[in-house]
C-alpha cells in the first residue's frame, strides 16, 4: 500500500529549479516563445532549448507543453487558495492592540 503504483507522478518541486530556471519556467507558463525568452534572457535559442529541456528534467515532464499545464494549474492552484487573504507585512511594528478574548464581554 505504501508503493505508488505505475505511472505515478512524484509531486512537483520546484526547489529543484535554480531562480533563473524558476523564471524561464514562468516564461514559458506566460506562453512566450524561445525567441522571445532567449531576448528577455540574452541568450540563444538553443541555449533556450538547453535550458527548458533541463527544467523539465529536473521536474520530471516529457515536454514543455506538459511543464506549461503543470506549473499553470500549481500557480491557478495557490491563486484560489490565497484569493481574498493579504499576506502578512512582516515589516510591520507587533501591534499593541489587546487581542480579543473570545467570551467575557
Amino acid at each position: 500500500m505504501g508503493e505508488p503504483h505505475a505511472g505515478a507522478r512524484a509531486p512537483l518541486d520546484i526547489r529543484l529549479l535554480s531562480a533563473n530556471e524558476v523564471r524561464l519556467a514562468a516564461a514559458v507558463v506566460a506562453g512566450k516563445t524561445n525567441a522571445e525568452i532567449a531576448t528577455a534572457f540574452a541568450l540563444t535559442e538553443p541555449s533556450v532549448q538547453r535550458a527548458i529541456g533541463e527544467v523539465c528534467r529536473k521536474l520530471g515532464v516529457s515536454s514543455r507543453t506538459e511543464l506549461a499545464v503543470l506549473l499553470g494549474a500549481l500557480a491557478e492552484a495557490g491563486r484560489s487558495v490565497s484569493d481574498g487573504i493579504a499576506p502578512p507585512d512582516l515589516h510591520a511594528p507587533p501591534s499593541t492592540e489587546p487581542t480579543p478574548s473570545g467570551g467575557d464581554e
